[in-house]
């Protein structure tokens, strides 16, 4: 598992609506991916950026009000993603 990131993996957290299976990471290559905790597989990935400010150093996955992880840039960008991590972010909030 996580051999699929190209860069360090910072983060990781789990899906609390998947009894523990599911977790997402936050790498240095600029992307989160999902993964299958069971059998190590990936689920899902995207891509944040191109720029160094885009990587990823954090992800928290909420139990409340959002559905998705939120994961968080080296420029302070904050990401809701989807829970499937299918598309751009729902939401980008940036740092001032």
């Amino acid at each position: 598992m996580l051999k699929n990131h190209q860069g360090s993996v910072y983060s990781v957290a789990f899906d609390p609506g998947s009894d523990a299976t599911r977790i997402v990471t936050a790498s240095a290559d600029k992307t989160c991916k999902l993964w299958n905790v069971e059998d190590g597989s990936l689920v899902a990935s995207v891509a944040l950026g191109k720029d160094v400010g885009d990587m990823q150093t954090a992800v928290a996955w909420p139990k409340a009000s959002h559905s998705g992880p939120v994961s968080f840039s080296l420029d302070g960008a904050c990401n809701y993603l989807a829970a499937d991590l299918a598309g751009a972010p729902t939401k980008v909030v940036e740092a001032p």
